[in-house]
């Protein structure tokens, strides 16, 4: 079986606007201390090799003509030196051109663009910088009260096991502060960039998913949200209540699909956890077991496998010989090269409707997707989040 990672497609030719977009846009992430930056470390990924591109036009700097050194003979000066990194940069960050993250990180950048002009106006305005602005609306807007926390714990106790409210509730104000923030910051700069007058152009790829994998939700629901996921990364453990949360407000409309893509060269033990989790699905229990493996992880060796195999209910003879035969490895490695054939380069990976969506993400952005594809599809769009519903029984096993 050919196990090698990720496979990165190959970069299109870049061009000094491109280069100039995502220099532009990383600045703009720096100052609003979020977005881009933020993008690129909230998933699991592998190094990528993005090999070594030639120099591309020299910079308009001073010192663009000064000379950097020699290789083999020939002047380098520090304007083709800055090109180079600049041609990195942009290779990493898109990973090499994959279709999915390019999307988003222009779409990103765009938004960046016209929220910093319009800080820098209104900031100036205000006489104030446009980070102690934004600090100051945020703080304002996203205070988390007690009676917040209390019936958070309330509707989610089961997330909390045995332990009691006075336990959790520090870690319950924490979680509920960040997502708060988070949803009002959004919120706070698309406000700007719509009275700035904003529009974006970029069209968004969407692919073709089958939804083949073990699901939640409704069968006919108009929205199959699909995840490939890693039991070892813990960007794909961060996103399981944000996951849950979305269900939750979308209770008719939103159907998840999971999708193993183990990282091998990173994750050594995430193949066999996620075989082991396939395993439990012939017995009608992978979602419980997929809960031990995330509350586990990233401690999925086989002794582990066994005990949450154990610990969830399963057959252990059957768990053992399905282990032993590797009877899911075939069906795992068919998820991966699913999720390679349309870009997936790191965990967790979403496609709405076959639109990416990649990264651990808030609900609100998550939302905010979906909405867009309930309009589409000409369907009701809650004006509210719903209130969540009791816990659903597991979804039996897809045949």
């Amino acid at each position: 079986m050919d196990r090698t990672r990720v496979r990165a497609s190959t970069a299109p030719p870049r061009t000094p606007a491109s280069t100039s977009a995502l220099t532009q846009g990383l600045a703009l992430a720096q100052g609003l201390g979020m977005g881009l930056v933020l993008f690129l470390v909230v998933a699991c990924s592998p190094p990528q090799d993005s090999g070594s591109p030639a120099a591309g036009p020299s910079t308009q700097r001073a010192d663009a003509e000064q000379l950097a050194g020699r290789i083999a003979g020939q002047e380098v000066r520090v304007g083709d030196l800055d090109a180079w990194i600049m041609g990195k940069l942009y290779d990493n960050a898109t990973g090499n051109g994959n279709p999915s993250r390019l999307f988003e990180i222009r779409k990103r950048a765009l938004e960046q663009m016209a929220s910093e002009q319009a800080l820098e106006a209104l900031a100036t305005e205000r006489g104030k910088s446009k980070e102690d602005l934004l600090r100051e609306e945020i703080d304002q807007r996203a205070a988390v009260d007690d009676a917040e926390v209390q019936a958070f714990y309330e509707q989610n106790k089961e997330r909390y096991g045995k332990r009691e409210f006075d336990k959790v509730e520090a870690v319950v104000r924490r979680q509920l502060e960040q997502q708060k923030r988070q949803g009002v910051a959004q919120k706070y700069l698309e406000g700007l960039r719509a009275e700035l007058g904003f529009e974006s152009l970029l069209e968004a790829p969407r692919f073709e998913i089958t939804g083949d994998g073990p699901a939640r939700g409704p069968a006919d629901a108009p929205i199959t949200l699909v995840e490939f996921s890693d039991y070892q990364c813990p960007f794909c453990k961060n996103a399981e209540p944000i996951i849950d949360q979305v269900l939750e407000r979308y209770p008719t409309q939103v159907r998840v699909v999971f999708r193993q893509f183990p990282l091998d060269n990173i994750h050594p033990q995430a193949r066999g956890a996620a075989e082991a989790a396939l395993c439990a699905r012939e017995q009608g229990k992978f979602w419980e077991y997929h809960e031990k493996l995330f509350e586990g992880a990233p401690k999925l060796g086989e002794e582990e496998l066994k005990r949450y195999a154990d610990e969830a209910g399963l057959d252990r003879a059957a768990f053992d010989a399905c282990r032993a035969e590797e009877q899911q490895a075939a069906a795992v490695q068919a998820d991966v090269e699913a999720g390679e054939h349309i870009g997936v380069a790191g965990t967790p990976a979403f496609y709405v409707n076959g639109r990416p969506l990649a990264g651990a993400r808030s609900v609100e952005q998550f939302a905010a997707l979906i909405d867009e594809e309930l309009e589409r599809l000409g369907l009701a769009v809650p004006t509210t989040p719903q209130p969540a519903a009791p816990p659903a029984p597991p979804a039996p096993a897809a045949p």
